[in-house]
Parts: structure tokens; sequence; C-alpha cells
């Protein structure tokens, strides 16, 4: 097997498996608010989650950035309440008007690809280009 293939492997187990079901959770509250008609708004703030996770990854897989893990421990469910409550604050807001979402989220998955980086960061040996594009594949 590809050492992509495998680090792809890990980024889906990584999404599925229970031990980061924060992740999921997150992104069913952001997507709570939408219908399928606004499926083009829903995709910018999914695609901005994965953008601010998969930066953050980087910044911390390669030792540019270093945050406390039980800051970032703490700081994921306050994600997921954050935006249960603003979905239910705003509620009578069309979710198309939100333009601020996708920003929203962005910042956010900054905050949940933190989490996650210690972990990948231990996994990479020499090589970091590789093993992340294919994580966050």
């Amino acid at each position: 097997m590809s050492e992509l293939l495998t680090y792809v492997q890990l980024g889906v187990r990584h999404i599925i498996d229970v031990e980061a079901f924060d992740h999921i959770l997150f992104l069913v509250a952001l997507a709570a608010i939408y219908r399928f008609r606004d499926a083009r708004a829903l995709l910018w703030v999914v695609t901005a989650f994965t953008i601010g996770h998969s930066i953050t990854l980087a910044l911390a897989a390669t030792g540019a950035l270093a945050l406390p893990t039980a800051l970032i421990e703490f700081l994921i469910p306050v994600t997921i309440v954050i935006t249960g409550l603003e979905n239910i604050v705003f509620n009578a807001t069309a979710p198309t008007g939100r333009r601020y979402r996708p920003v929203f989220a962005g910042v956010f998955g900054l905050v949940h690809g933190a989490g996650f980086a210690t972990y990948l960061r231990s996994l990479f040996v020499d090589r970091v280009a590789l093993p992340l594009f294919g994580f966050n594949l």
C-alpha cells in the first residue's frame, strides 16, 4: 500500500472515528440550518471549516504552532455550543443571509485542527507534505 493511501485512510478513519466525533457533531450543528436549496451556502461553510482545520494541522504538524492540549480540548466543545446557540438565536434569519458563517466555520476549523495535530505530528518522521496532503484529502 502506498504511503499516500495510508494517510488518506487515516484521514477517513479520523472523520468516522468515535474519538473524533466532535468534527461530525460540529459540522451537523453548522449544517442544521440549511435546506437543500441552500446547498451552495453549506458547501462554502464546510469548505471553510476544512481549510481552517487543514491550516492548523499543517502549522502544528510542522512544529510552527504549539498550543496547549487542555485549552484546545476545552475549546472544541465550546465551538459546538456556540454554533448551536447561534442557530437558535438567529433562527429567523435565512441561512443564505448569514454571510459570516464561512469565516465563523473557518476560525472554528482552526480550533478543531489543533485538536488532532499533536497526534498527527507524532506520525511524521522526515517528510510532512505527502502525509499531510493524504490526511487532508
